[in-house]
């Protein structure tokens, strides 16, 4: 019998992923959504049509994230559901070492909520999406003289592996934290810049400063700890996926 799959976050940039592998992998797949019309209806910030939005699951993949907010809607999401669903949970490397960090704070809150819950819970916790990081790099390239963050060391991962892997965890779950997934090479944020910069013909100077507060990412703080799993995209094959647009003139 098909497992049925509630996701949140679902029109976002992994959820968006994630859904059509769900359901070419057979699985019946519900969208939560606040909107009118939506096939799974219900509001995580405030908990309405919530228990009705997860009633029948056998899964919730729960994907959505927001910059503020994140326990309060995964706390309204636990408190909403019946029965025993499996509560498979996206999070981020690293954020043991950054518990001073608002985002990072919640995410280690949120997978707190989760392991108190009682319910059967997978956690995967994964580095930083290419995509996030290029948004900042197209912006700062317009700029002749770049600052970015000395010391910045990540691991960021390709989005479209961290959906395939969630599917695998929807269909054959890790009890508790599966292995973190991380890209096939630890990088920094001024060599990516760099990458960038050469993949469309810019010439800048990239600039690593000392920002406040960054001790912990310049020590590794956000690389990951065995045990992890790698993915295989690299960021040169990523900036050859996405293209790359023309520079502007200097």
């Amino acid at each position: 019998m098909s497992k049925t799959v509630l996701v949140t976050g679902g029109t976002g940039r992994l959820g968006s992923l994630v859904v059509p592998r769900l359901r070419a992998a057979g699985l019946t797949v519900r969208v939560l959504s606040r909107r009118p019309g939506a096939d799974a209806r219900g509001d995580l910030a405030t908990g309405e049509g919530l228990p009705v939005a997860t009633r029948g699951a056998d899964v919730i993949l729960h994907c959505a994230t927001a910059p503020k907010g994140d326990p309060t809607a995964t706390a309204n999401l636990l408190s909403a559901v019946p029965g025993r669903p499996h509560v498979v949970y996206v999070s981020v490397v690293g954020i043991d070492a950054m518990p001073a960090w608002g985002y990072t704070a919640g995410k280690l809150r949120c997978e707190s909520l989760i392991a108190e819950s009682g319910l059967p819970y997978t956690v995967l916790r994964a580095a930083q999406f290419y995509e996030y990081l290029l948004a900042p790099m197209r912006r700062m390239a317009r700029w002749p003289l770049i600052p970015v963050p000395a010391g910045f060391h990540v691991q960021p991962v390709d989005a479209t592996e961290v959906a395939d892997r969630l599917v695998e965890l929807v269909l054959s779950p890790v009890p508790g934290r599966a292995p973190d997934l991380v890209g096939p090479a630890p990088l920094t944020w001024a060599g990516m810049q760099r990458d960038y910069l050469r993949a469309t013909s810019r010439h800048r100077r990239v600039l690593p400063l000392r920002i406040p507060g960054t001790a912990k990412v310049r020590a590794g703080g956000l690389l990951p700890k065995e045990p992890y799993a790698t993915g295989a995209i690299t960021w040169a094959d990523y900036l050859g996926r996405v293209g790359t647009e023309r520079p502007r003139r200097s």
